[in-house]
């Protein structure tokens, strides 16, 4: 039996990959799932006040799941997602337990620090989103994992029209720094050229001031100027798809990034994918062949982004195709790994 953790109630990748893991493994196992809105138990976070808090978290956390420990008693794995999230891995490693440990995204230095001490003093199973991610990991035993999307689904009905007038831009993810949508916004904006960008993502309750100024931003674009800003709140696939369907350019501006599912369903659907370098670490992106990369800052932005404006249509024709290439092989490379992960989370069981 499994216990999953994953102390995060947003929902995005993380989520999506959980899910699709359950649905495989729940006719041959009993699962159940923490996040922080978990009744059982309470869950401290006062790290969105002030990072210094974030000690004080893992104390009170560990304490919380200690203090319920006989329900942990029958499950003989522990699924843990994200590299921050140790205290069920210190958890599990107090209670003896084989933990599998999910890494999805690129590590600050003391959460690096963090994991690999950890992962010295115990035998930890890793699972990686990506193989570059475990090489900065510097890991020299794990499995790579990235859930298999629906090609069939994600697939553009409508063949590619020349460009109108305005760029018609897509970004999805949550309202949050890390995926930086207010900096893309200024990126535009520096480039001069005429936009329609549309934002689909969740408003975090963590990220109320980064969403009050991104709603500011907007409102005053929008009411200045011919270029257009959309966002919209917690949407399903129908309408991302909808809005792929519609939309020239699919941009990733993020900080940080493990492998964006969005960004690989963009590829799948045939979207012109520009992404920021860090939001690149998987190298899935090849410059010039299957999207475009750009460094943080305007000008780097404001050339690719003008290259893409002035692409022929053969050319990004090329590219769009090379690009769902590429996640073909993805998913066709990922179906041997996911009967070793299935295998991993089975084993060894009571």
């Amino acid at each position: 039996m499994i216990v999953n953790f994953l102390i995060d109630s947003r929902y995005g990748g993380p989520q999506m990959i959980l899910n699709h893991l359950k649905n495989k493994i729940s006719n041959q196992n009993k699962t159940i799932y923490f996040d922080k809105k978990n009744k059982s138990f309470f869950f401290s976070n006062l790290k969105k006040i002030s990072k210094i808090f974030f000690i004080f978290d893992i104390f009170v956390n560990l304490f919380s799941l200690l203090l319920k420990k006989e329900k942990f008693k029958n499950y003989d794995v522990f699924l843990i997602f994200s590299l921050v999230n140790i205290v069920p891995v210190i958890l599990g490693i107090i209670l003896k337990k084989k933990i599998v440990w999910y890494i999805l995204e690129k590590p600050d230095l003391v959460f690096y620090i963090i994991f690999k001490v950890l992962n010295f003093i115990s035998t930890i199973e890793v699972i990686c989103i990506t193989d570059s991610l475990a090489k900065m990991l510097k890991i020299k035993k794990y499995s790579t994992y990235f859930p298999t999307i629906d090609h069939t689904y994600w697939k553009k009905k409508n063949r590619l029209k020349k460009k109108d007038k305005f760029q018609k831009i897509l970004c999805v993810g949550n309202l949050n720094k890390i995926k930086n949508h207010i900096q893309l916004i200024k990126y535009l904006e520096f480039s001069k050229l005429k936009y329609k960008l549309t934002i689909i993502g969740k408003k975090l309750e963590t990220q109320r001031d980064y969403y009050a100024e991104l709603n500011e931003i907007t409102k005053e674009i929008n009411s200045k100027s011919f270029n257009k800003i959309n966002i919209y709140q917690n949407k399903k696939n129908k309408f991302i798809k909808k809005n792929l369907e519609n939309s020239d350019i699919f941009i990733l501006p993020s900080l940080k990034e493990g492998l964006s599912i969005a960004l690989v369903e963009a590829m799948c659907m045939e979207t012109l994918c520009l992404v920021s370098k860090p939001s690149n670490h998987s190298k899935i992106i090849i410059n010039n062949k299957n999207g475009y990369e750009f460094e943080l800052n305007e000008e780097s932005f404001s050339r690719i982004f003008k290259k893409i404006n002035t692409l022929r249509f053969k050319n990004k024709e090329k590219i769009i195709k090379n690009a769902k290439k590429t996640v073909k092989k993805l998913i066709s490379k990922n179906i041997i790994f996911e009967k070793k992960i299935i295998d991993t989370l089975l084993s060894n069981h009571q």
